[in-house]
């Protein structure tokens, strides 16, 4: 058996082409994948906040109208809390 390179010049040359190619798709789908998964974080983060901020709204909304002595089944009605959560504010 010999040991000789069994393609020529320029079929290697084809061939290592090919190989940047694949090292270069595969770096560009690991970009991409992280790319969406930092989207994806970005977006959860984003509907975490927004929920947060609409139920200190609620609650805001509700600590004042307790101090104001509206009946708690008002606040309820009116915020969507449960009777509880008004009482534990």
């Amino acid at each position: 058996m010999s040991n000789k390179n069994p393609f020529t010049p320029n079929e290697k040359a084809v061939i290592d082409k090919i190989f940047e190619s694949e090292d270069k798709i595969y770096a560009l789908r690991d970009a991409f994948f992280k790319y969406e998964r930092s989207l994806k974080y970005e977006r959860d983060l984003k509907n975490s906040l927004d929920y947060a901020y609409k139920e200190g709204l609620k609650e805001g909304r509700a600590i004042r109208m307790k101090k104001k002595n509206v009946p708690i089944e008002k606040i309820a009605e009116i915020t969507g809390l449960t009777k509880e959560e008004i009482k534990n504010l």
